[in-house]
């Protein structure tokens, strides 16, 4: 009991004393500060990040570049035709869509199950 009425006595300390709502006024405002350098790292971090992603596909780019420019000097044009037709085959995706459900597909493998699924054959039975 005699530990409680002293836990009350120093709560009711507290509210009344200024140097304590000082305190903790100081703490929320370091508290504040503490968490807007830690957004503003990571937003550092992030575009530091995004810096270092473009100047790797700039490199991967040049890279390639060289590799080709190597193989027209080593085998000549013939190979590098042969990879810029393959480079292209792949660039072009074939895109297949269902209509009725709405949805894309990069594959036909991928549109073939999907129209074996539950919810496009409960689609197409609808209409």
């Amino acid at each position: 009991e005699y530990h409680s009425s002293v836990r009350e006595l120093v709560a009711f300390a507290k509210k009344k004393d200024p140097r304590y709502a000082q305190y903790l006024r100081e703490k929320r405002e370091a508290e504040q500060r503490r968490q807007e350098n830690r957004n503003m790292e990571k937003m550092l971090e992030a575009k530091r990040r995004k810096d270092a992603r473009k100047k790797n596909a700039v490199l991967e780019a040049q890279r390639l570049q060289d590799t080709l420019e190597e193989r027209r000097r080593r085998y000549g044009d013939v190979e590098v035709q042969e990879a810029e037709e393959g480079k292209n085959k792949e660039e072009e995706v074939q895109v297949l869509a269902c209509v009725i459900c709405n949805k894309t597909f990069k594959s036909m493998k991928q549109y073939t199950n999907h129209a074996r699924s539950k919810k496009h054959k409960a689609l197409v039975n609808k209409i």
